[in-house]
């Protein structure tokens, strides 16, 4: 994206649209995966440990087993990934968010707001997930077209 120029919402339907949607439902499965292969539960653990506290009251329990993730951090893989899926069929919307991509700053106000407050639940620590993270899919999409376009000839001596 240069300046506020529209965004070309061709863009966001590439091939490798499909091989990012991939990994994010990877990423989801090793969350949700601890209640389904106990076998596997501890290493799944320690691939998120390093970007979530894990704390078994603060996460999903499915099967009577906490998920690999605390609700704040599932709401942002999902948003994340519901945003890899939805944003190409939002083009007015996001060529608008894509021409003022700060305001992707604003989506994060209600996570901080939800974290400061002590008393938060588990569906609005969700909820500030999924909110925070959905646009950030777009930038994502948008940052990987980018990568895809031809450069210039007279750039490239």
């Amino acid at each position: 994206m240069r300046g506020s120029e529209p965004v070309p919402m061709t863009d966001l339907h590439p091939p490798w649209r499909w091989g990012l949607l991939l990994a994010c439902l990877a990423w989801l499965a090793v969350v949700a995966s601890p209640p389904f292969v106990a076998e596997f539960a501890d290493f799944m653990r320690w691939l998120l440990h390093p970007v979530c506290h894990q704390i078994p009251e603060r996460s999903f329990v499915l099967l009577a087993e906490p998920v690999a993730a605390c609700h704040r951090c599932t709401g942002l893989y999902v948003g994340f990934t519901f945003g890899v899926v939805l944003w190409p069929f939002m083009p007015s919307l996001a060529a608008r968010l894509a021409a003022r991509p700060r305001w992707v700053c604003a989506f994060f106000v209600p996570l901080m707001i939800d974290w400061i407050v002590a008393d938060n639940t588990p569906a609005s620590r969700f909820a500030t997930g999924v909110v925070a993270s959905f646009p950030v899919a777009l930038l994502a999409l948008l940052a990987l077209a980018q990568r895809g376009e031809r450069i210039p000839t007279d750039l490239k001596e």
